[in-house]
């Protein structure tokens, strides 16, 4: 049996929810619903409600609080935290209770939610992980037991629960309750786990001004590392009031903030303490491209840092080694403190995928973000399909004075590069498929135009050499 507690600002969709969720869950299990009513706004009359029911008025005062207070008054040995609007898969709550352990938080998958046709939408978020700015973002190979909830339909046992001390007391509206309870559940010696044959759809939470919550998690649990949390949010350091309970409950944890970033998202560790450590250094850049035979060592041992890609590694003095390419990294024999490498390379060979973290442990990782797409400087880094461009997004994140790029046309066949053959392209003469080699070209070009305009806005010059 079940204790539900539904946090709700006002009637839109609750009925919705209530429907979809007393249709959907096994009666059994279903011992009483806390409906709590922050914004006194919720009309009993027209809600479906049930003998089980309570509406608890908790007076504006966020998410965390009203939970807790809910949580307080549960009576059954397991607590369900849901927030409207949310649609439920049939029978989706015994998966997550087969999961459930004495010190485990569950959640199920989260599909997008179409209120308008109270339907589910097929774009899924399958794994989850966070950035520095602590806000949650798709992951597709992150293993289901490493991955932060994004979603409010958290499962846990009450008795740990209160352990923890529930969701923090000091928090005010705006976001980061389910990454609170997630990080004290991990730090609490437990696990997260999400359960793939149970899901929920949801309407994602806009990103919010108010960042206080988060804040105050990275002020009491991550000291070492606030600026990189003000770096990347953007946000201004501020008063995040009185932190005192977060700061103890780590004191008294067997597991410290330091033992999730190493062992849950070392990704956040490797790329960030970089950021500015060019700062007046003349970087290059050396790609793979049949330019590179127009290149002497000397040129390139000219700069301060050198960048290789891929194989290039081996064959200059490189400082950092860019690669995708799990076949690539298992054969160069450069220090792996060296290497700078997305947390998912390739298995080209195979065709497969493998986590960086276990194919070379110790390694720089980066984040790539979706395909075609140049944010900022910070992660995500830039996804071209082009090993060069991800070394070059890598390079202005370090914040050279100029950098240089090598070998950055891309090579298809024989060493000639595409810039001066496109004629044979065409009629076929060196490639059969002449369409889908113009499209890579173009792709290629795109994203250098979009780093390009990234390194004006940095006031970083980028020299491109050789480029036939």
């Amino acid at each position: 049996m079940c204790t539900f507690i539904i946090y709700c600002r006002n009637n839109q969709y609750l009925t919705e929810t209530l429907h979809d969720l007393i249709d959907k869950t096994p009666p059994g299990l279903i011992q009483e619903i806390i409906l709590c009513d922050d914004n006194g706004v919720l009309e009993k009359d027209k809600l479906p409600l049930n003998e089980w029911d309570h509406v608890i008025r908790t007076g504006n005062i966020g998410k965390s609080r009203a939970y807790n207070q809910a949580a307080a008054l549960a009576t059954s040995e397991i607590l369900v935290f849901l927030q409207q609007p949310t649609k439920f898969s049939t029978d989706w709550l015994p998966p997550l209770l087969a999961r459930l352990q004495a010190r485990t938080l569950v959640c199920p998958v989260a599909f997008t939610l179409d209120t308008n046709l109270w339907a589910t939408e097929d774009r899924g978020w399958q794994r989850y992980g966070l950035r520095w700015d602590f806000t949650v973002h798709n992951r597709k190979f992150r293993s289901s037991d490493n991955s932060p909830i994004a979603c409010f339909c958290m499962v846990i046992r009450q008795d740990f629960f209160i352990e923890m001390g529930g969701f923090d007391d000091g928090s005010g509206p705006g976001p980061g309750d389910n990454i609170c309870l997630s990080l004290k559940t991990w730090m609490a010696g437990g696990e997260v786990k999400i359960v793939d044959e149970s899901y929920v759809a949801i309407v994602p939470e806009v990103e919010s001004e108010r960042r206080e919550n988060l804040a105050r998690l990275v002020e009491a649990w991550f000291p070492k590392y606030v600026s990189y949390y003000y770096q990347v949010s953007g946000q201004k350091p501020g008063n995040v009031g009185r932190i005192d309970r977060l700061v103890g409950f780590a004191e008294k944890c067997e597991r410290s903030a330091e033992w999730w970033l190493a062992n849950l998202q070392p990704e956040l560790l490797g790329v960030q303490a970089l950021h500015g450590t060019a700062h007046g250094k003349r970087v290059a850049v050396v790609g793979d491209g049949p330019s590179l035979g127009y290149v002497t060592h000397a040129m390139v041992n000219n700069h301060d840092i050198v960048i290789g890609v891929d194989y290039i590694g081996g064959l200059f003095d490189c400082d950092y080694v860019v690669s995708n390419s799990a076949d690539v990294v298992a054969q160069l024999e450069v220090p792996v403190n060296r290497l700078v490498v997305p947390y998912v390379l390739e298995q080209k060979l195979s065709g497969g995928f493998v986590v960086a973290a276990e194919a070379v442990p110790g390694a720089i990782q980066l984040e790539v973000g979706e395909i075609g797409e140049v944010g900022g400087v910070f992660p995500p880094f830039c996804n071209f399909g082009n090993v060069t461009l991800l070394a070059l997004h890598f390079a202005l994140f370090l914040g050279p004075s100029t950098i240089t790029l090598f070998g950055c046309d891309n090579k298809i066949i024989d060493g000639k590069s595409h810039t001066n053959l496109v004629e044979q392209y065409d009629t076929g003469e060196m490639w059969t498929d002449s369409e889908q080699t113009r499209k890579r070209f173009s792709f290629y070009e795109t994203g250098l135009s979009q780093l390009g305009k990234l390194a004006d806005n940095l006031n970083i010059p980028i020299l491109r050499v050789g480029h036939v």
